[in-house]
């Protein structure tokens, strides 16, 4: 049997801390980049080209709103509505022919053509997270069941 000294355990304690946030932090960028960095994952994934059109944009004072319509493959006419950046150069006006990219299993996740590039970055960041979330969690459960050995092997030395 090993003998373990108390700064073994503390150098365990103080990565299992460190994992937990990462995984934590992980997470967070998971969540705070879903929405942007999810359909484009799809899209990339697969997607069908429609041309849509714009319904409205407006210039609001923190961001730029896009509305557009688009017919899919199957004939039903779609809406969608984008709010983004407004240092972002997409400049429409309403009437204006954009094309829209759908996923064809789900419609409804549609982005319009000059948006989808300023996607990535989001989904990037999602990818990363998730990578390092679940490195973080897989790591941790290794300091968790050599932690406990540690500890049950401890017990009866």
């Amino acid at each position: 049997m090993k003998a373990y000294s108390k700064t073994e355990g503390d150098f365990l304690a103080t990565h299992y801390v460190v994992v937990m946030f990462l995984l934590v932090l992980g997470s967070a960028f998971v969540f705070m980049t879903y929405k942007d960095g999810g359909p484009y994952g799809l899209l990339r994934i697969d997607s069908r080209t429609a041309v849509g059109t714009v319904v409205q944009f407006e210039i609001l004072p923190r961001s730029k709103s896009l509305s557009y319509r688009f017919v899919d493959a199957d004939g039903i006419g779609r809406e969608g509505n984008r709010r983004f950046d407004p240092d972002l150069p997409v400049d429409l006006k309403e009437g204006d022919s954009v094309a829209v990219h759908y996923f064809p299993l789900m419609p409804g996740i549609a982005e319009p053509e000059p948006l989808i590039r300023y996607l990535r970055t989001s989904f990037i960041i999602m990818l990363m997270g998730g990578i390092g979330a679940l490195c973080a969690a897989l790591y941790s459960v290794f300091i968790i069941l050599r932690w406990s050995r540690r500890r049950s092997e401890a017990r009866h030395y």
